[in-house]
């Protein structure tokens, strides 16, 4: 069996080769790369093998899907604080303080409308805003192990004992 002999040093003809090489994307292959350079296939697949391409490729994807995590993160974080001021500037404009307390400016004129003020309440608390049926005995056993594990944790929570 021949073993091909390992490059130790890349050269500049080497990186353009993967640059190439990763920048076909889905449609990445040596004979492309090869044809593309006017090398011979051995050669591109003894300088993959000698500079660990796929893991470079692998590396590469890596990074930029972190890059667009982290873009889509901080797109989204814009939006909720713009969501939040819009919403701040409404309850200021919706609600007064009285003696203390906070009265609403508006009126509540029909149930749906009243619905939607409850569970608007709900959501900014962080309660669920629907209620869903739990219809057999291991899922409502799951349902209460899982409320009262909450209760618990809310309880040992930080200045409540």
């Amino acid at each position: 069996m021949f073993l091909a002999k390992t490059i130790l040093q890349e050269t500049l003809k080497h990186r353009e080769a993967f640059d190439l090489y990763y920048k076909m994307g889905n449609e990445r292959n040596y004979d492309k790369v090869a044809t593309q350079l006017s090398v011979s296939n051995c050669s591109v697949g003894k300088w993959a093998n000698s500079f660990g391409w796929v893991q470079r490729v692998l590396e590469a994807d890596a990074k930029v899907a972190d890059e667009l995590d982290k873009a889509t993160i901080t797109e989204v974080t814009k939006q909720r604080i713009k969501i939040v001021g819009v919403v701040g500037a409404l309850i200021d404009k919706c609600v007064v303080e009285v003696d203390g307390k906070l009265v609403p400016t508006f009126i509540v004129e029909s149930v749906p409308d009243f619905e939607r003020v409850v569970k608007l309440f709900q959501l900014l608390n962080g309660e669920p805003t629907d209620r869903s049926e739990v219809t057999d005995a291991a899922n409502a056993r799951k349902t209460v192990l899982s409320r009262l594990d909450r209760l618990h944790t809310l309880y040992e929570a930080p200045g409540n004992n």
